[in-house]
C-alpha cells in the first residue's frame, strides 16, 4: 500500500505489526495520530483487540477500525460511518458513543459516566 512519509511515497506490506499502530504512539504521544497509509487502511482489521475502536462492515466485509480513528471524520472507513458516531458529554469532552456509560471514565471531568443516558 502507498505510504505517506515525508516527500517520498513507498509501498510496504500491511502486516500485523503495522495495523492499527501509530508512529506517534511509538514516540510516546497517546492522543495523536500520524497517518501511515494515505487511504487509512492501516487502521482497519486490527490484530490487537486493545486497539479496536469499533466493529463494522468495510466494503461489505466484517472488519474493525482502530481507536485512533474514532471521531476524526477525516475519511469514512465503515460502510455506515460508525466510527464517527460521536457526541459531546460536556464542553470539554467529545467521544465515541460506545465510550459513554461503560463504567470507564474517559473524560477528565467524568461527564461520560454522569449523563442522563447512564441512568436509563
Amino acid at each position: 500500500l502507498p505510504v505517506v512519509g515525508g516527500l517520498e511515497e513507498r509501498t510496504i506490506p500491511l502486516t500485523d505489526n503495522v495495523r492499527c499502530f501509530t508512529l506517534a504512539s511509538y514516540a510516546g504521544f497517546s492522543n495523536y495520530y500520524s497517518q501511515l497509509c494515505r487511504n487509512f487502511l492501516d487502521q482497519t482489521n486490527c490484530s490487537d483487540p486493545g486497539r479496536v475502536g469499533v466493529r463494522c462492515p468495510i466494503e461489505g466485509y466484517p472488519s474493525t477500525v482502530s481507536v485512533f480513528m474514532l471521531c476524526l471524520a477525516e475519511r469514512p472507513l465503515c460502510d455506515d460511518n460508525a466510527e464517527n458516531e460521536c457526541l459531546s458529554t460536556s464542553q470539554q469532552c467529545h467521544l465515541h458513543k460506545h465510550k459513554v456509560c461503560d463504567n470507564v471514565i474517559d473524560c477528565a471531568d467524568g461527564s461520560d459516566e454522569q449523563t442522563t443516558q447512564c441512568s436509563r
